[in-house]
């Protein structure tokens, strides 16, 4: 089997070749992004591995089934730009990255909120401009155990996040039933 991989970027390289031995799989790597013009460097190939960047459309998989490609495999989570009915149509396979770490992208969510609320990016900016660090009220962050937090979507990263604000103090607030 045969996969040429669109998009890649050089800190994936030894990933992707890893991936291509792990699996037995000959796999060519570009950094081209796929489009309707880039596809025709997929010709002889069985696969396609792409970031989701890109309208995977009916034009597109009908060029997939004229190459006689039979797989596109998403390197990401979500399908919601691909038409799925034209894929199924054109005899392509997707698959995709079923989830990222739900609770590192809770972690950075958290964190940003932190960076925020206890302005660092300000704190910073005074210390490299005017090399200062004094007790003033602009200094003066929020404690999130002071704030209302709303989630909003309480799948997997959703429900992370309830549990590290509320940790933190949190009133928080979501759809979910807790």
């Amino acid at each position: 089997m045969k996969f040429i991989a669109f998009n890649v970027r050089d800190d994936e390289i030894p990933f992707v070749e890893k991936w291509g031995k792990d699996h037995h799989i000959e796999v060519t790597s570009t950094t081209t992004t796929l489009t309707a013009e880039t596809i025709n460097d997929a010709d002889g190939f069985d696969g396609i591995s792409c970031l989701q960047t890109i309208p995977y459309s009916q034009e597109l998989f009908e060029r997939f089934h004229e190459l006689g490609i039979k797989y596109l495999s998403l390197r990401n989570v979500g399908v919601d730009n691909v038409d799925l009915q034209a894929a199924k149509a054109n005899g392509v396979q997707i698959t995709n990255v079923p989830a990222y770490s739900p609770e590192s992208i809770a972690e950075f969510a958290v964190m940003i909120t932190l960076y925020l609320s206890r302005k660092v990016g300000y704190m910073q900016q005074q210390l490299q401009e005017r090399h200062e660090f004094h007790f003033s009220p602009d200094f003066m962050g929020r404690l999130i155990s002071e704030q209302t937090v709303g989630i909003i979507g309480t799948g997997r990263i959703g429900r992370h996040a309830i549990q590290l604000f509320r940790g933190l103090g949190g009133n928080v607030q979501s759809s979910m039933k807790t």
